[in-house]
């Protein structure tokens, strides 16, 4: 199997399990082409992503991206995400399992060696408190416009 016959292939096979208790053969070597060929499994990697709504082209690597859009890579995980990004800052933390939510702030990417944007937290506030906003991180959280609860207010409005 080639790469243009795995990518059409890929919406069949991609989310699919046996069929009356065994892979048929084409699936097989679908998979087996996924296995071997890494520039197919970066395909596929991003093609998640887009499915999830995470775009890999708004952030530093198709890694953290794909972290992200699938935040359990493996049930022995339990619930612990691999990794969390707040939009609307555009800060990134690893998550720290413990009784509650704890996370360390990143700088940058664990896998690509990137320093991450800088956060946009102070400005988010400037731009809401001169909204009139007194308290938009609690009690306004809700009253907020829809742009201020993710990454469309400073992407759109050229923060």
């Amino acid at each position: 199997m080639n790469c243009n016959e795995y990518r059409e292939k890929h919406a069949l096979y991609w989310n699919s399990g046996p069929v009356a208790g065994g892979y048929p053969a084409e699936q097989r070597e679908w998979f087996g082409h996924q296995q071997s060929c890494p520039a197919c499994q970066e395909w596929a990697r991003a093609e998640y992503c887009r499915y999830a709504g995470v775009n890999p082209a708004h952030h530093c690597c198709l890694w953290i991206a794909y972290y992200l859009a699938r935040p359990i890579e493996t049930l022995h995980q339990g619930p612990n995400r691999v990794i969390d990004w707040v939009s609307h800052w555009d800060e990134y933390f690893i998550p720290i399992a413990y009784d509650g939510y704890k996370a360390t702030r990143i700088f940058f990417c664990p896998w690509c060696g990137l320093k991450l944007r800088e956060s946009k937290r102070e400005l988010w506030f400037q731009k809401l408190y001169a909204l009139g906003y007194d308290d938009p991180s609690e009690r306004d959280w809700h009253d907020l416009p829809a742009e201020y609860h993710s990454d469309k207010w400073w992407r759109e409005g050229g923060a």
